[in-house]
C-alpha cells in the first residue's frame, strides 16, 4: 500500500482539490481511500454528499493516522491519498511521516514561490521522497515557466501543470472530479490522468532505485 500526501505552506494552493481529484482518476487502477487531516474539511464535504461509493473519504487526527493506515492494509486499499492542513501545526510532521511521498502543489506566484520553500525544508527533513506540482497556471502566462525554473532548483518538478480552470471547482460543487464530469472541460479531465500517470511512473521509479541501492 502506498501513501501519497498532499502539503503545502499556504492556503489556497489547490491542495484539496488535488487531493480529490487524483484519488478518483488512481481509482482506475487502485482501491483507494482519501483521507482528510485538514480542519477546513473540503475533502470530508464533498465525500458526504458524493452519491458514488468511491474514493471513501475518512477524516483523520493525526494523533490516530497510523491506526488509520493499518486499518487500510488489512482492508485491501492499495492507495491512500492524505489531504494534510494548510500549514505546519501540531501533527504536521506525524503525517508526513506515514507518506510514501510527498506531493507540494504551488501556484506560480511570488508568496506561493516564497511558501513552497518552507514546505520543500519541511518536506527534505522528513526524510520522504518528494515532488512539486504547479497549480492554478494562467493560461499561457510567462510567470508559469518563470515559477518552473525556481521550482526545479528545489526537486523534482513534474512535467505536467494544471490550468486555471473553473472545471475543477465546478466539478466539487457537484461532488464530482472534473474525469467524471463529463466532457464540459476535457482539458482539465486530461491533465489530472496525465499527472496521475506521471506520479504513478515516477513512484515505481523511486521503488526501483531503492530496492537497487539496497542490494
Amino acid at each position: 500500500m502506498k501513501t501519497v500526501a498532499l502539503f503545502t505552506q499556504k492556503g489556497g494552493a489547490g491542495k484539496s482539490t488535488l487531493a480529490i481529484h487524483i484519488a478518483v482518476a488512481a481509482g482506475a487502477s487502485h482501491h483507494v481511500l482519501l483521507v482528510d487531516a485538514d480542519p477546513q474539511g473540503t475533502v470530508t464535504a464533498w465525500g458526504a454528499l458524493r452519491s458514488a461509493p468511491l474514493p471513501f473519504v475518512a477524516k483523520v487526527d493525526p494523533s490516530t493516522i497510523q491506526t488509520l493506515l493499518c486499518s487500510a492494509r488489512d482492508d485491501g486499499y492499495t492507495l491512500v491519498i492524505l489531504d494534510c492542513p494548510p500549514h505546519a501545526v501540531a501533527g504536521t510532521a506525524a503525517l508526513l511521516a506515514v507518506a510514501d511521498h510527498i506531493v507540494i502543489p504551488c501556484q506560480p506566484t511570488m508568496p506561493d514561490l516564497a511558501a513552497t520553500q518552507r514546505a520543500v525544508l519541511l518536506a527534505s527533513a522528513s526524510g520522504k521522497p518528494f515532488s512539486l506540482v504547479i497549480n492554478r497556471a494562467p493560461a499561457r502566462a510567462p510567470e508559469v515557466s518563470q515559477a518552473l525554473q525556481a521550482l526545479q532548483s528545489a526537486g523534482v518538478v513534474s512535467p505536467v501543470t494544471f490550468g486555471d480552470r473553473r472545471a475543477f471547482s465546478r466539478a466539487l460543487t457537484d461532488s464530482l472530479a472534473v474525469t467524471e464530469f463529463g466532457r464540459e472541460d476535457e482539458k482539465a479531465a486530461l491533465e489530472v490522468v496525465r499527472y496521475w500517470t506521471w506520479l504513478d511512473q515516477h513512484m515505481q521509479m523511486e521503488d526501483t532505485k531503492w530496492q537497487l541501492e539496497a542490494a
